[in-house]
């Protein structure tokens, strides 16, 4: 591989693991990123970083100069919560960045775009598994833009001009095997990172439960979980794939099976081998009972398949964050 790629939102969680696929595949990687929800320094030096927005004149400039093979759109704001307190800046973020920045894409002539997006576009349907021929439903603020920015992509690739790739995640996990590139988000809203929280704080840390009043059977939130690595795997089949095609084309990424909450749990307490006290608090805002992937058009067409499981996502996440500690310290 010899192809130059624009990767927004690089220095992210799911976006540095990208980089360094790329860059072990011997891409040239350049990375946009305004370090607005990433840490503030480089966390990786898998390629040229450029501290900027999407929606700036100098990134519209830098698309023009490098007229990559495709860009890898990750940046937006991507946590729950902080977009249903804030929509004013989810929108900002999330629609009109993206906006811009497939204007840019326009203008320099760059065909292929990958978007990450996700299954919170979907809401909650009544089906056990969830896939591509679902119509857009979203129940959260952050699924709204996510929608939003699907359509614009939709339209600009129906009129001819991109190709799109939009990659609906379910829930990211886990980090690099090595312990490297952890998941560091604050305030930090994912469940496993927040599980390795309390269970590193030791005994005076309960653990808060959002809910155990869904229709689920033990009543909380059941998810379905995919390691970054995988994700990361993904991104790429998906890229080489589009290749030669046109317009937009849609794939859900997950492993197939979904985890309650409390199932997580069991599963974090078996690694770690200790207890972790649990109590329960009021639902979140936007949360929805349940949400897995049907992964079968990814095996078919991308030929992906989820390599890593839950219990390996947590041995990962836990190894990144005691790693992330002792360098701080």
């Amino acid at each position: 591989m010899s192809e130059t790629y624009l990767v927004t939102g690089g220095n992210g969680y799911i976006g540095s693991h990208m980089c360094r696929l790329l860059a072990q595949h011997g891409a040239t990687v350049h990375v946009v990123d305004n370090h607005a929800a990433s840490p503030a320094e480089p966390v990786h030096g898998y390629g040229t970083f450029h501290r900027m927005d999407i929606a700036s004149a100098e990134c519209g400039e830098l698309i023009a100069w490098l007229r990559p093979t495709a860009v890898f759109h990750f940046a937006a704001l991507a946590n729950v919560p902080q977009c249903q307190a804030d929509p004013l800046r989810a929108y900002r973020d999330n629609v009109a960045g993206s906006l811009a920045l497939f204007q840019h894409c326009v203008e320099a002539g760059v065909r292929r775009v990958v978007l990450s997006s996700s299954c919170a576009v979907l809401g909650e349907p009544e089906v056990e598994l969830l896939d591509e021929s679902l119509p857009l439903r979203p129940a959260s603020v952050y699924g709204h833009t996510k929608a939003m920015v699907e359509q614009m992509l939709g339209d600009l690739c129906s009129r001819g001009s991109l190709d799109g790739l939009v990659l609906r995640y379910f829930n990211a996990a886990g980090a690099a095997e090595d312990g490297s590139l952890a998941e560091n988000h604050r305030p930090e809203t994912h469940l496993i990172p927040r599980l390795i929280d309390a269970h590193l704080a030791g005994e005076q840390s309960t653990f808060c439960i959002y809910g155990d009043d869904y229709d689920t059977p033990d009543g909380t939130c059941v998810r379905d979980y995919i390691h970054v690595e995988d994700l990361a795997r993904a991104h790429l089949l998906a890229e080489r794939w589009l290749v030669g095609k046109e317009g937009m084309h849609t794939f859900h990424l997950g492993s197939g099976k979904g985890y309650s909450v409390r199932e997580v749990i069991e599963v974090f307490e078996k690694v770690v081998g200790a207890r972790l006290p649990s109590r329960v608090g009021p639902r979140r805002p936007g949360d929805v009972a349940r949400l897995v992937a049907s992964v079968e058009r990814a095996r078919a067409e991308l030929g992906f398949e989820a390599k890593w499981s839950l219990e390996d996502a947590i041995r990962h996440a836990l190894a990144s964050r005691l790693a992330m500690a002792t360098t701080a310290g």
